[in-house]
């Protein structure tokens, strides 16, 4: 694994339970199989795995996958999970359910490219099946320094440590970008170094409605009584087909 994924994994090594509670709320309800695009090194995909649901996921990272094979051997379980872009996803009328947790579709900056992400979700649902996921919003770069390097670390199971440094760059056109080093320091020696740049996107409110519509989707709602995120910086959204 690369030092961005087991950072990562140190980091945020597992949900909420109000997370873990909301999706599988979905889950539990609508029953049948569930897909979770960018489901990263499977924090939340793990778990809704234990609890016995049918889900399949992909990423494109082949670093997170790594760890996500990594933690359901340990476990026992054998994931469905494959390499790919979700621009590239190729279902048609397989899921009952598909989620996106934490804000991972602002990682798709390209306008293009998030329709036609989002036009492959909407086929890959059977009909009545259901989207849910969260955006991140304009609201969270309130106080947000740029230009400045910002730090934090976090101890490996080995004893060692990683360390992120990571600067925001300013935000264009409601796209930020950040550049972040991490390093492994084993006794007090930096071993290795590995250097990261990505973007995210961040969203007004109700921007991405009119998107949702166009792409034909039946029923839109503004999720607002999920404990685990915080309205005013997350929108939380609910798409029927």
């Amino acid at each position: 694994m690369n030092l961005c994924t087991q950072y990562y994994d140190l980091d945020k090594p597992e949900p909420s339970e109000d997370e873990l509670s909301f999706y599988l709320q979905y889950a539990e309800g609508l029953g049948g199989k569930i897909l979770e695009p960018m489901c990263g090194s499977g924090r939340l995909f793990v778990p809704m795995m234990e609890h016995g649901l049918d889900i399949e996921g992909f990423d494109a990272s082949e670093f997170m996958l790594e760890s996500l094979y990594r933690k359901c051997n340990e476990k026992k379980l054998e994931p469905k999970v494959w390499q790919n872009f979700t621009h590239k996803l190729e279902k048609k009328n397989t899921y009952n359910l598909v989620i996106i947790p934490v804000g991972s579709l602002s990682l798709i900056t390209d306008s293009n490219q998030l329709k036609i992400s989002l036009e492959q979700i909407r086929e890959s649902l059977v009909d009545g099946g259901v989207f849910v996921f969260e955006l991140l919003t304009m609201i969270i770069l309130e106080g947000r320094k740029t230009n400045r390097w910002g730090e934090s670390s976090r101890t490996t199971p080995d004893g060692s440590k990683i360390i992120l440094s990571c600067m925001d760059l300013p935000v264009e056109n409601n796209i930020g970008e950040s550049i972040c080093r991490y390093e492994m320091v084993v006794d007090n020696q930096i071993q290795h170094t590995e250097i990261e740049t990505y973007e995210l996107r961040y969203f007004e409110k109700n921007e991405i409605d009119f998107l949702l519509n166009e792409i034909g989707f039946s029923k839109i709602n503004h999720v607002t009584n999920c404990k685990h995120a915080n309205s005013n910086e997350c929108m939380v959204y609910e798409c029927h087909k």
